[in-house]
């Protein structure tokens, strides 16, 4: 597993950061209890997307850890749940399914590391098939066939391919201006009636109440 950890904190800087997980099966309050248990510390955000809950987390944000979304999401999708983490940072980006407890495909890029370029396309692949099984009514090959092969050819960013994929899956459009835990109170204070959509958790509800 490729793991992307920068050493200082990043900023956000608009939808070109996302480090987030969007939860499918699971109540909202399931989603709560085990974050607050399984995280620490527990800091982070619930945000409901359409009739799933998106989940970012203060840790992995700040410190661009990717290992530490997806842990997180494997945990918490046990019982029947499925998670689709993704992080993108600059040029590096990676994807990952968690299937009701385990660890489903990933596939990850960073532009220094050659293995892991030779192998993307594989790791696509196996990506493709499980979101294809999990999710068959809204997800055909031939759609992430021609999507994961504009990726890999670097003719769309992680972003756009992540974007269309959740669009596919009936996520909220507005899903960027939710993936980063930094921005998520600047969100708010801009526009307080969004607030009914948002679950703080752990720490963050002290933040919230201020």
């Amino acid at each position: 597993m490729t793991q992307f950890k920068l050493p200082v904190k990043v900023p956000y800087m608009g939808s070109s950061y996302a480090c987030a997980t969007l939860f499918f099966h699971i109540p909202a309050q399931s989603l709560k209890t085990r974050y607050e248990y399984l995280a620490e510390p527990a800091n982070g955000y619930l945000v409901r997307m359409g009739y799933d809950y998106l989940l970012t987390d203060a840790q992995a944000t700040e410190t661009a850890d990717w290992v530490h979304q997806l842990d997180l999401a494997v945990d918490m999708s046990a019982d029947g749940g499925v998670a689709l983490s993704f992080f993108f940072v600059d040029k590096d980006w990676a994807m990952g399914l968690a299937i009701d407890g385990r660890a489903g495909a990933i596939a990850a890029f960073t532009p220094e590391d050659a293995k892991a370029l030779d192998q993307l396309p594989f790791k696509l692949l196996s990506l493709e098939r499980e979101l294809v099984s999990n999710f068959p009514e809204t997800l055909s090959t031939e759609q992430l066939d021609k999507l994961f092969g504009a990726l890999v050819c670097d003719a769309i960013t992680a972003e756009d391919a992540i974007t269309e994929i959740l669009e596919e899956l009936g996520c909220a459009p507005d899903w960027p201006r939710w993936s980063w835990y930094e921005t998520i109170s600047e969100q708010l204070f801009l526009d307080p009636d969004l607030s009914d959509r948002v679950i703080p958790l752990g720490e963050a509800v002290s933040l919230w109440e201020e």
